[in-house]
């Protein structure tokens, strides 16, 4: 295979595997590594010899495979974070033995598509082991274009995997209030959206807005807003089922998706949600004695229940009108949004 073959192969793998931003460049350079050493190494006249001087200065789990899939060499770090096993313990054992379940099967095809020939580029998957993530690579050995054997290295990405994870959740958190933000929010209802069309379910989005925040700001400040917003968010979030989406859609003004949730129950739903935050008392921060504040707030609500009614600009837009109109109306009340607004 030639250098262009070569590293569509490697982009096809990494792709394949939604590699992260932070992996992917270093996995990349780890392969190019390996495979310009594996170069030199596959035209001398006993490789497998000279690889066992590399495997004693690479840093990450390696372990050598003849044509047989049998363990020729391993180097320290696969013994410890692979198996817990001496050396001597694994030279000339399958490598399969070291793989169990899903994983087994789909190193077997990796395996089977390198050794037929099919794949001559590196293969990725990832491992887990206890509560520590690996990133491995297999690379086929040639020599003559004769298949000898195997090299399979490993790199701990378990540090890089958590920062993934937290760029991820505060991608997608709103950081005052912990609930989604906008954007994520959005994400979320679009896919609930396209579920309730296949499944042809109702889906509900309430729309609720804190009254009088404005006032509150003004007069206690900001860092009490704060704490409300926070308390508010809370409420909400606690008194919503465990597969609606919440989120803050901006200011003080907060979302609410309800799946397969048709009229009745999202007026069910949007009623208990008035009357937690009815029941709600905010503390006052550096009060003393403790000051304490109740509030209260507007819904609004939007359903989804033919195929017209599944857009999601349509459906926020109605449940934003039907929130102002129980604001117009005094606030601390529910009003479904339709052709014609019914307050409830």
């Amino acid at each position: 295979m030639n250098k262009e073959g070569q590293e569509k192969s490697r982009l096809r793998c990494h792709d394949s595997e939604n590699l992260s931003t932070k992996e992917a460049p270093l996995m990349s350079k780890w392969a190019a590594f390996i495979e310009k050493t594996e170069s030199k190494i596959a035209g001398l006249d006993n490789p497998w010899k000279h690889w066992q001087t590399v495997l004693a200065y690479l840093p990450g789990g390696m372990v050598l495979v003849d044509a047989n899939l049998q363990v020729v060499e391993v180097n320290d770090d696969f013994c410890q974070s692979f198996c817990n096993l001496k050396a001597e313990e694994i030279r000339g054992r399958l490598l399969m033995e070291f793989h169990q379940g899903e994983e087994r099967k789909r190193l077997e095809n990796i395996i089977n598509s390198i050794s037929s020939g099919t794949v001559r580029g590196p293969e990725y998957f990832r491992k887990k082991i206890g509560e520590h993530i690996y990133w491995c690579s297999i690379r086929p050995v040639f020599q003559d274009n004769s298949f000898t054997g195997l090299v399979m290295n490993s790199m701990d990405v378990t540090e890089l995997e958590m920062e993934r994870q937290k760029a991820e959740i505060l991608a997608s958190t709103d950081c005052l209030t912990g609930l989604l933000n906008r954007r994520a929010f959005m994400d979320r209802f679009f896919i609930e959206l396209q579920r309730s069309m296949r499944n042809k379910e109702p889906l509900s989005v309430i729309i609720t807005d804190i009254d009088a925040f404005k006032a509150i700001n003004d007069h206690y400040g900001h860092q009490v807003g704060d704490v409300v917003l926070q308390a508010f968010a809370t409420a909400l979030k606690n008194s919503c089922r465990p597969y609606d989406h919440v989120g803050r859609y901006g200011g003080e003004e907060f979302i609410v998706c309800l799946p397969a949730t048709d009229k009745s129950e999202a007026v069910k739903v949007t009623e208990r949600l008035r009357n937690s935050i009815n029941e709600l008392v905010v503390v006052l921060p550096n009060t003393s004695p403790p000051e304490t504040l109740t509030i209260h707030a507007s819904f609004g609500i939007a359903v989804a229940e033919t195929e017209e009614d599944r857009e999601i600009d349509r459906l926020i837009k109605q449940a934003d009108q039907a929130m102002y109109c129980a604001k117009k109306a005094g606030g601390n009340g529910v009003v479904l949004g339709s052709e014609k607004l019914e307050r409830l």
